[in-house]
């Protein structure tokens, strides 16, 4: 017998520990992002747009919290039919993706 269930999708996201209230509430929204925790340096815009980003590796999730001054709040990211675009930073070796759609809070778990 066929299912119409798929299979759920998880990535993670690593945000600023200043935005767990909003992403509580709201879920991910890089609209709603303070602009003081832009990382982008002068000239990365093309490179990294705004955008909610992702990566399939927690390996790399954690080496991110670790890297980003004062730590970074962990989350699952349930990625099921949502419109992703492949990152092309080599230094995610393909396993990074971005969205430029909100990403609701019931996808998500802190981790």
């Amino acid at each position: 017998m066929a299912s119409d269930r798929t299979e759920t999708q998880l990535m993670y996201h690593v945000a600023p520990p200043g935005a767990r209230s909003s992403i509580t509430r709201h879920g991910l929204d890089w609209k709603r992002r303070d602009p003081r925790e832009d990382w982008r340096e002068e000239g990365d815009e093309e490179l990294y747009p705004y955008a909610n980003y992702l990566t399939a590796s927690l390996a790399k999730a954690l080496e991110f919290q670790r890297e980003r001054n004062g730590g970074g709040i962990l989350y699952q990211v349930d990625v099921s039919d949502l419109a992703l675009i492949r990152d092309l930073d080599e230094d995610y070796e393909g396993s990074s993706y971005y969205t430029t759609d909100p990403i609701g809070p019931s996808r998500l778990t802190q981790l």
